[in-house]
């Protein structure tokens, strides 16, 4: 729970120091598509949703445990929609911006500007690093825990229903 609601102002803090830091939203937006290699737009443009849509696995693969405990089906309707979909999609863009971002201040390439521990490394304020590292590490400590705790308390519970059956039998 504290993790919904320190991340997304981590991630708005970021986006808005990106902005004002590259006087916009840098060369991102208004360059034309290059594939170096040749490959077709549309494939890079699928590798890229598979890419984004990949570290959600865990989440979708477990969703029929966390929906088994919903009153009615159509319950967790919302909560999936905006959480798979509207925030996913705003966490590319804010990447994408900070990303550009970084490109225009420190010069530096896109494959180093696209990690944001990278970036932060680059910043002069140590505060800023440290704050910027455990807000990173907290979002993977928790996300790891809400991804993995429920499915395996339910194969604990099946492993173990001695322990785990609430029921009285």
């Amino acid at each position: 729970m504290a993790k919904t609601i320190i991340m997304p102002i981590f991630g708005l803090v970021l986006f808005i120091w990106a902005l004002v830091a590259a006087n916009g939203f840098g060369p991102t937006f208004s360059k034309p598509t290059k594939i170096l290699d040749g490959t077709p737009v549309v494939v890079v443009f699928f590798q890229c949703v598979t890419t984004a849509i990949g570290p959600k696995a865990t989440l979708a693969l477990n969703m029929p445990d966390f929906t088994r405990y919903a009153k009615y089906p159509k319950q967790v309707f919302w909560t999936q929609a905006v959480g798979l979909m509207v925030l996913v999609t705003m966490c590319g863009v804010l990447g994408a911006t900070v990303t550009s971002a970084a490109m225009v201040i420190y010069d530096v390439p896109a494959s180093q500007a696209w990690n944001p521990l990278f970036v932060a490394t680059l910043w002069e304020n140590r505060a800023a690093q440290f704050f910027a590292g455990l807000c990173w590490s907290f979002a993977v400590i928790g996300t790891n825990i809400s991804a993995n705790s429920v499915s395996f308390s339910n194969d604990l519970s099946l492993w173990f229903p001695k322990y785990g059956n609430t029921s009285g039998d």
